[in-house]
């Protein structure tokens, strides 16, 4: 497995072909998630050459893809659907086969997360869904993207049997997509609330692995920072610094628990100042110190 170098905000793994793998019908051939600020190169950073592209050439892939993106907006074009516009809440489709582009507005950047899949049950799952529409307005989708970061968690600490546990959760993104990109079924489902507020919380769990600046983020959404305060808090019941803080304790126990980091590199994956830190803030919030949480874990 080839592992881009752990920047912020940015994550890109890469799989051999194994006949384990095979077994399963769903292989996962690649992950990750990028933040691409403003006027910087797209796509960034070293990529297998299956995989590295330009806006001039384009390329084809063998295997499908699922991109999500969660802030800011860009263009895509395949040869099977032309040219369309893709916004923040959009997730689009890659198909065997077929050749295609896609990049973010320069001025502006976006957010992505991503998988690559390929096999028998995939070539099964995505006969749903049509190369001439690629681009899927699903929204804000907290859950969607709640499970794209469990299934890049997967591979990136390194259980046992970590691409499987991946590869079900991007048959869960492939059920989702259906109905999160019908408005009329979301509606009916009560998922239909305070979008401003579901923007931010994508957000909040975006950047897990710093500190977030809440009046740059409601200035972000067009709000001033007494009117997102009191909005959050109707819409989720707590305040957003507490919702940021709990986000990024539940992703310190599921490294504590399913990888061996030390605590020092855990304090550097999760934005935290050193270990010492880190400790004291998650007995403060858990009652156990980091060592025993690890500990209980393991022999639960």
């Amino acid at each position: 497995m080839d592992e881009m170098p752990p920047l912020k905000h940015a994550v890109g793994l890469y799989f051999p072909t194994t006949t384990e793998t095979n077994r399963w019908g769903v292989q996962i051939n690649d992950c990750g998630y990028t933040s691409i600020q403003p006027n910087t190169p797209y796509p960034p950073g070293k990529h297998p050459d299956d995989y590295m592209f330009t806006w001039s050439q384009g390329r084809v892939l063998s295997d499908y893809q699922i991109v999500y993106i969660t802030k800011g907006q860009g263009e895509f074009e395949s040869k099977a659907s032309g040219k369309l516009e893709v916004h923040a809440g959009d997730a689009f489709l890659l198909f065997p086969e077929i050749w295609h582009r896609y990049r973010p507005t320069p001025a502006i950047g976006w957010n992505e997360h991503w998988f690559g899949f390929s096999g028998p049950w995939a070539d099964s799952l995505m006969k749903q869904f049509d190369p001439k529409q690629p681009v899927l307005r699903v929204g804000d989708d907290r859950e969607l993207l709640k499970v794209f970061l469990e299934g890049i968690d997967a591979v990136r600490l390194r259980p046992v049997g970590c691409r499987n546990v991946a590869a079900a959760k991007v048959m869960e993104i492939i059920a989702r997509l259906p109905s999160a990109n019908q408005p009329s079924e979301r509606r009916m489902a009560g998922l239909q609330g305070d979008e401003t507020i579901d923007r931010a919380c994508l957000r909040l769990m975006e950047q897990f692995d710093s500190r977030v600046d809440l009046a740059e983020l409601a200035s972000e959404l067009g709000l001033s920072v007494s009117v997102f305060r009191r909005r959050f808090k109707e819409a989720t019941g707590m305040t957003a610094a507490d919702y940021h803080m709990q986000i990024r304790i539940r992703r310190i126990k599921k490294m504590l628990s399913m990888s061996k980091l030390t605590l020092q590199e855990i304090a550097e994956r999760t934005g935290f100042e050193n270990a010492f830190y880190l400790s004291r803030l998650f007995k403060r919030k858990t009652g156990l110190s980091p060592r025993e949480f690890r500990q209980k874990s393991r022999s639960g």
